[in-house]
């Protein structure tokens, strides 16, 4: 142990990459925790995305185990489960909610990340620069904490406390602006350790696959003998049902390595990555085949076309989308819309088209073979600015994390190819460049990092838990509990029952139809002795009052307490059995 201390405090590089996956696991630890009360605790920016995955790991861990999607009846589950389906396992064995959740994110989180770093050192050779390049990676993002200065330095709304009281006490992230009114535009991409690798759960999972996939096939050999190329292959046939944002990822990243391979005329290694792609996609084929809705076209997410294709990311009018001047022309249009890319992703993207061009330079190329992660990279930033790969636009952001990380290798290696050339210039300016680059990200995770954890928000107190355990005792998985659509709902976040219609907002970006049944169920709740006919339709043996049912639907509590049978009450909850 001591000689290993000994080596840890030698190797900066190794003992800075462990610092930064702590760093990033403490972190995760705060979006999901038990409070002294025994109520359970997330982060504000996973208030949404927590309950989501929770109804899959608690319908693997105690409800029917079958594909069924919990938050919308009789709809198969079209998600990338693999993440929530591990969890849902550990829980059964474990009983332990903290340790099935965050055991299999961390695991992915430090493998990744550790993978990440093998590949960018390989790429730029010196340590320093991996782990700047990791660095940029995670942290990197655009403009978006300029809103926050102006509020605190210019107009002065929190002149009694400090900048990062007021971040903290305000929940301030620079990763969303979704009111902007032209010429402002609004905030959509920020810093990936904030924007996807602390709550979106099945990105952990889909990343980890992703890099591994990346490394492994820039390790595929021109010898045919050798068959390297069936461990990429094997990669990219388990990804759909991980994460499929990654899994597409995955093949245009692929595709990008065989066009080089095949304008390099390299017929061994073009046969290779051919081999790799038919054993993966015959391996993904039944995933694909799942997840897909044939009847109207290929539906990954829904009702709605899983692939589409428009002019520019999140330029189709929608929550957060870009702000184009009223009646303008097109060149006032374009105008806004590189603003919208400037403001959103600051310094990386230029700096990014600049390194395309210095890799078509001999002397660059031969000291930074990085034309793949160039080319990899353009084709993943275009990709998203003319497919929509999810119904709701702002999902695709995933595609761009892929893109940050080609990017920042590849803006690291001009730095290091100017540095024998300016010596002590360039170097200023790589150090201007990375503050420029991640302040956005440090101001965005600041208040994340300093909060109490007995500051943030509850979303299930211990009546939902005590809810949720009676109705696991003494409910059977096949009765059907009618509720609300809140998205705290202990029914299906705890329980692992599945409802009639889970909240709308998850129901809307995978593109279920929900309108209808929720009209049903909400008219229903004001006049039950009128609209019985969904109870027998759907077979309902019970029905839950919570505040949303009382205080938004109307419910009519006093016809259910005087004809149907009250057999639990804690809180704002109370479940009725239906005779």
């Amino acid at each position: 142990m001591k000689k290993f201390i000994f080596y840890l405090s030698r190797d900066w590089a190794l003992l800075a990459l462990i610092v930064v996956i702590i760093f990033h696991g403490y972190l995760v630890t705060k979006t999901f925790w038990f409070d002294a009360e025994g109520n359970i605790r997330a982060a504000i920016a996973g208030y949404g995305d927590i309950p989501f995955h929770l109804t899959q790991v608690s319908k693997f861990a105690f409800g029917s185990f079958d594909l069924n999607e919990p938050i919308f009846t009789g709809e198969r589950l079209r998600y990338a489960f693999f993440i929530n389906l591990i969890s849902g396992l550990i829980l059964r064995i474990t009983g332990s909610w903290t340790f099935s959740l965050h055991f299999p994110t961390i695991f992915f989180i430090a493998a990744g990340t550790i993978l990440v770093y093998l590949i960018y050192q390989k790429l730029l050779v010196r340590r320093w620069a991996a782990i700047l390049a990791v660095t940029l990676f995670f942290l990197g993002s655009g403009f978006g904490s300029y809103y926050q200065y102006q509020k605190y330095f210019v107009e002065r709304v929190a002149p009694d406390k400090s900048f990062a009281e007021y971040l903290t006490d305000n929940n301030i992230s620079t990763i969303s602006k979704w009111d902007a009114s032209y010429p402002q535009q609004n905030i959509n991409w920020g810093a990936p350790l904030s924007l996807v690798f602390l709550h979106q759960r099945s990105f952990f999972l889909g990343f980890f696959l992703f890099v591994l996939f990346v490394y492994l096939l820039t390790r595929l050999t021109k010898d045919l003998r050798h068959n390297d190329w069936v461990w990429p292959a094997m990669v990219l046939g388990i990804s759909p049902l991980a994460h499929y944002h990654s899994f597409v990822s995955m093949g245009m990243v692929a595709a990008t390595f065989l066009a080089i391979q095949f304008f390099k005329k390299r017929t061994k290694l073009v046969k290779k990555i051919l081999q790799m792609f038919l054993l993966g996609i015959i391996i993904a084929s039944p995933q694909i085949i799942y997840l897909a809705d044939t009847k109207d076209g290929l539906q990954l997410t829904g009702s709605r076309s899983f692939i589409d294709f428009h002019w520019g990311w999140m330029t189709e009018p929608t929550i957060g989308s870009v702000k184009f001047q009223e009646n303008g022309l097109l060149f006032s249009d374009l105008l806004a819309f590189f603003n919208y890319l400037w403001i959103n992703f600051g310094v990386i993207l230029p700096l990014f088209v600049l390194a395309i061009f210095f890799v078509k330079r001999p002397d660059f190329r031969h000291h930074f073979p990085l034309g793949f992660f160039a080319l990899a990279g353009l084709v993943l930033m275009l990709s998203v600015q003319f497919i929509r790969f999810q119904p709701w636009d702002y999902d695709n952001n995933k595609m761009l994390v892929y893109f940050q990380f080609f990017a920042t290798p590849l803006i690291i290696s001009i730095f290091l190819w100017l540095i024998p050339k300016w010596g002590r210039a360039a170097g200023f300016l790589l150090v201007i460049f990375s503050i420029v680059a991640i302040h956005s990200g440090i101001i965005d995770n600041l208040p994340r990092f300093i909060v109490k954890k007995e500051r943030m928000p509850t979303i299930f107190t211990t009546d939902a838990i005590n809810l949720a355990e009676f109705i696991k005792n003494r409910v059977k998985p096949s009765e059907q509990i009618l509720t609300s659509s809140t998205h705290l709902n202990p029914v299906n976040s705890l329980a692992g029952r599945p409802v009639l219609v889970g909240y709308p907002g998850w129901l809307w970006t995978k593109g279920f139809p929900y309108s209808e049944r929720e009209n049903r169920i909400r008219e229903y709740y004001q006049n039950p002795s009128l609209n019985s006919a969904l109870i027998h339709e759907f077979n309902i043996k019970y029905v839950l009052i919570d505040l949303q049912a009382k205080n938004d639907w109307d419910a009519d509590t006093q016809w259910l307490e005087n004809n149907l049978s009250k057999i639990f009450s804690a809180g704002q909850y109370t479940l009725y059995r239906i005779p």
